[in-house]
């Protein structure tokens, strides 16, 4: 059930984008680029800081489990 309400989020998400990009275009709305993709680029950047944070406690955890195994010797 989750997946489907993943999926449609992301669909609505998809066209709302592209809905504001053809207005853009079109002159019919004159918001700045920037303001348009700032959710995107948001997004973006969140998944990015969660990747960086992920990698560096997986490299403290790798760490931290050799040091124990090398203590016990």
């Amino acid at each position: 059930m989750r997946d489907n309400v993943d999926k449609v989020a992301d669909i609505f998400v998809i066209l709302v984008a592209a809905t504001l990009v053809v207005l853009k275009l079109t002159g019919v709305i004159t918001i700045s680029w920037f303001w348009l993709f700032s959710p995107i680029i948001f997004l973006f950047g969140l998944g990015l800081l969660f990747g960086v944070v992920l990698t560096i406690s997986c490299l403290i955890n790798t760490w931290y489990l050799e040091y124990k195994k090398e203590k016990r010797k």
